[in-house]
């Protein structure tokens, strides 16, 4: 947490050209692949408009030679705008997995995330837009495929802006940041945490700003290092954006921490339409 503070500081410093909006103005609010608004992993603390409801759906693949795995991964969202800065939105994911010759096909963890942007972006304090994100994890499907035995909870800050770049030519960038936990099973023996941490950046690719470069770095970290799950990613993607639809590609190379695994690539195809 103390590295997110100073790169949060870092990342607060550098909107000496932030332009001033309560959501950012050239791109079009499009989920997450786990639901809340952003980019394909990192949330901003951009939310819907009251009213507006934006349906979703993610399909993602990776593939391991250490362990022996293949797996699939289809998550349907769904994101409705309750009020001004508030949203809430909801994740299913079913998997298909193939590890070690034998083949499994369940509904894994369902999620609900609702999200607060409690401050506008503000040009005069050249400070960006913040937010709060709390996601609860229900346990669903095969248990073996379960992330966690009963509940999780995930709680981030969120931040995001856009900054000129470029000048005169006045160049919009997007810049993202999520920070925070994820626990699950809190108070039992099996409990588990990990720390999170992800930073994305847009670059609009044409005049209209309808084709859009996404590049993000996502950091998970698991707080008992003799248990799996840290890795760090670095995600490059497209997004296309026309009136109420988007559609984006990415790919995420993900360099686990663990002795014996092979790093992996995960591919994603996402896809939304507002409302």
């Amino acid at each position: 947490m103390r590295r997110f503070l100073l790169f949060l500081l870092v990342f607060c410093s550098s909107f000496t050209n932030a332009r001033a909006s309560d959501q950012t103005a050239f791109v079009k609010t499009s989920p997450t692949v786990f639901g809340p608004s952003g980019l394909i992993f990192t949330q901003s603390a951009d939310t819907l408009d009251p009213g507006q409801v934006e349906i979703g759906a993610s399909l993602s693949h990776e593939q391991s030679d250490r362990p022996d795995f293949t797996l699939n991964e289809l998550s349907p969202t769904v994101t409705f705008g309750l009020l001004d800065g508030l949203e809430v939105s909801a994740r299913a994911p079913f998997l298909a997995i193939n590890a070690v010759g034998e083949r499994e096909q369940s509904l894994q963890d369902v999620d609900v995330s609702l999200k607060w942007r409690f401050l506008d972006a503000n040009e005069e304090a050249n400070l960006p837009a913040f937010g709060l994100s709390f996601t609860y994890l229900l346990p669903a499907g095969k248990e073996e495929l379960r992330q966690f035995g009963s509940w999780g909870l995930k709680a981030l800050i969120v931040s995001s802006a856009e900054v000129e770049l470029g000048k005169p030519y006045g160049i919009l960038v997007g810049l993202y940041a999520d920070a925070g936990v994820i626990v699950f099973d809190l108070g039992k023996s099996f409990e588990e945490k990990h720390s999170l941490l992800d930073f994305g950046v847009l670059f609009p690719l044409t005049e209209s700003k309808q084709l859009q470069l996404l590049l993000e770095a996502n950091i998970t970290h698991h707080n008992n290092a003799a248990l799996e799950g840290s890795y760090t990613g670095t995600t490059a993607g497209l997004r296309y954006v026309h009136s109420h639809l988007n559609v984006t590609g990415g790919i995420q190379r993900r360099i686990r921490s663990e002795t014996g695994v092979n790093d992996t690539s995960r591919f994603v195809v996402q896809g939304s339409y507002l409302f």
